[in-house]
């Protein structure tokens, strides 16, 4: 049976009139958080075969932390993105 898993992207750092949203990058907690999620992902038994993005920054940062443990290619779309 096949299983949408969907995961929100690790923590950011705060919003900022600096930076633009979509361009916001995770913080060193949410580096960690990125880094643990496969292993949560493992331990609940879910292996992702595919994984798709928005080309949010913090969501790409913290997909190819999947990708690169369940040896995905990471589809973005810029639609999944909302601000």
């Amino acid at each position: 049976m096949k299983q949408l898993t969907l995961i929100r992207h690790a923590q950011a750092i705060d919003k900022s009139e600096n930076i633009d949203d979509h361009d916001r990058l995770l913080t060193p907690k949410g580096i960690k958080q990125s880094k643990e999620l496969p292993k949560i992902l493992k331990k609940l038994d879910i292996k992702p075969q595919y994984l798709m993005s928005s080309t949010a920054v913090r969501c790409i940062e913290t997909a190819k932390k999947l990708c690169d443990k369940f040896d995905l290619i990471l589809h973005t779309d810029e639609s999944l993105y909302f601000q």
